[in-house]
């Protein structure tokens, strides 16, 4: 008996913590999970503050702890932390962390240092790849040589040559704008040329991935439905950077499911689908119109290159096939939007455009080839400008370098380090292009202006420029030429800060959410 008793006595001693702990109350409990949660988040805070090996690099103390700062500027604000990293580079220099573990660096001389050097691997960091949700196409594809790989099949289509020898259906898709535009003219009729851009633009880029004619020019509306659904595809784009994970969720629901969320997204989506039902057309041998095209057809010429297998998977050629429409559509859009608002607020400007092209084109029925028309120095000057305050490409450029570590100033920025730079913030500089705010095509004509074009950067550099540059200019010059020889606009109810200059970030420049287009009366340039 006694030795039960000394047996169940050192049975309790040993298990006297867990008996210890089943005796605490509900409420003492939550407090040491509370206590511990508080000592972990102050541990962290001070790392972030004092011991973070780029703790010397300065920056608001509440974007180095928490990127919850980055958050609020891109989702209450919205989407205008571009804008506020421009203000903390003012304050606290060139070189500052904009979140906890990325620094970003606003010096304009120091963008080929990142984003031309060819030599280096260069990754794109996931909060970048997934900035359209968890989309595989090339665009959001983060590692280096999965880039290559995807990227090399591409290239050709979009190379100075192939793009001079899609000429005749740019130029037919402009051709039908400008009838309409007549129409338009005839009835005293309003055009919204934000839709009837984005139309031309949809056209075209859909003719060369798929040898089909979408025909969006030809549409009442241009297709409106279409060009809304995509523009609420860029305006979720600050809260997929955010969070990442409600992309993942937004993509995989089941359609029903994402249109109650989120019905512009949804129609975004239903768009998505036709896409992939027209790449598994082609895929399988249902579609056959670009047998019968007289220039090469992307997406078919993709599926029959020699790309592993596992890149020619349905859901992977799709992301491809749509990355290159909505992409070909919205940045061409909104640069021939802004450029046409611009020169039409700014009659001086418009006038020498319009005298130069009248002297170079006495017949518009009779248009001169792109190459001409580049040669053109007003109409360059006006694309390089019409660049400049787009934005098109708005979003800073995230790049990690596995395997290289930078210099700057007396920071040393060690391999995997998530850095970055803003093309909108190099183009509003005020020491490279004074008056930044003002369309100034003459600012291109100067003596000064082949050292200027090193810092316009719409398309990126590198390996990872944006694959569509030459194409977006053909359509530019053709474009705005054709327009502009014939035709100019009242803007009717139109506000400048409202409806064409960019105030919101979503990677793609937009406009103020209370925009609804840019609404124009059609003039013809004879009559005035």
């Amino acid at each position: 008996m006694h030795a039960i008793d000394e047996q169940r006595n050192t049975f309790t001693s040993e298990m006297f913590p867990f008996v210890y702990l089943s005796e605490l109350s509900t409420f003492s409990l939550c407090l040491l999970g509370v206590t511990t949660w508080v000592l972990w988040l102050v541990g962290l805070v001070i790392h972030r503050l004092y011991f973070h090996r780029f703790a010397k690099v300065p920056g608001p103390r509440l974007a180095i702890v928490t990127y919850w700062y980055e958050t609020y500027y891109e989702i209450v604000k919205p989407a205008r932390y571009s804008w506020k990293v421009g203000e903390l580079h003012e304050q606290y220099g060139p070189i500052i962390r904009i979140n906890p573990s990325e620094l970003h660096i606003n010096d304009p001389d120091y963008y080929d240092t990142i984003y031309t050097s060819a030599r280096h691997r260069v990754d794109k960091p996931p909060k970048s790849a997934d900035s359209f949700g968890p989309v595989p196409a090339t665009f959001g594809t983060g590692e280096h040589e999965l880039h290559r790989i995807r990227r090399a099949p591409l290239n050709k289509h979009f190379s100075k040559k192939s793009v001079g020898d899609l000429q005749p259906w740019i130029f037919e898709s402009f051709e039908k704008l400008c009838g309409r535009l007549k129409e338009a003219y005839g009835d005293g009729a309003v055009v919204n040329l934000k839709y009837a851009y984005s139309a031309v633009a949809r056209d075209i880029i859909d003719q060369y991935c798929f040898s089909r004619r979408t025909d969006s020019v030809s549409m009442p509306d241009f297709n409106m439905k279409y060009n809304d659904a995509l523009e609420e595809g860029h305006h979720m784009t600050p809260i997929f950077i955010q969070f990442r994970w409600l992309g993942y969720l937004l993509h995989a629901f089941p359609g029903w499911l994402t249109k109650m969320i989120n019905p512009g997204f949804g129609q975004l989506l239903d768009e998505m689908e036709r896409v992939s039902e027209q790449v598994e057309d082609m895929r399988v041998g249902k579609y056959v119109a670009h047998k019968h095209s007289e220039h090469p057809t992307v997406l078919k010429d993709l599926l029959e290159s020699d790309l592993p297998q596992a890149e020619k998977k349905k859901n992977r050629i799709r992301a491809e096939a749509q990355t290159l429409i909505g992409a070909g559509t919205s940045t061409v859009a909104l640069v021939l939007t802004t450029t046409t608002c611009h020169l039409e607020a700014n009659p001086t400007t418009r006038l020498k455009l319009f005298q130069e092209l009248q002297a170079a084109i006495p017949d518009p029925s009779d248009f001169p080839p792109l190459q001409d028309l580049e040669q053109l120095p007003y109409l360059t000057a006006v694309i390089l400008e019409g660049h400049r305050v787009s934005h098109a490409a708005s979003h800073r450029l995230l790049r990690s370098f596995p395997s290289t570590t930078f210099t700057y100033g007396n920071t040393v920025i060690p391999p995997g380090t998530t850095i970055s730079m803003t093309p909108l913030l190099i183009h509003q500089n005020p020491d490279i292009f004074p008056d930044p705010a003002v369309f100034k095509p003459e600012r291109w004509l100067g003596p000064d202006a082949q050292k200027l074009k090193r810092y316009l950067v719409p398309f990126g550099k590198g390996t990872r420029m944006c694959i569509g540059s030459n194409l977006a200019n053909a359509e530019l010059y053709i474009g705005l030429a054709m327009v502009f020889r014939e035709f100019n606009f009242e803007l009717v109810d139109v506000v400048p800060e409202r409806d064409y200059v960019v105030s919101r970030d979503t990677v793609i420049g937009s406009m103020s959410a209370k925009s609804k287009g840019v609404t124009t009366l059609v003039k013809l340039t004879a009559d005035c």
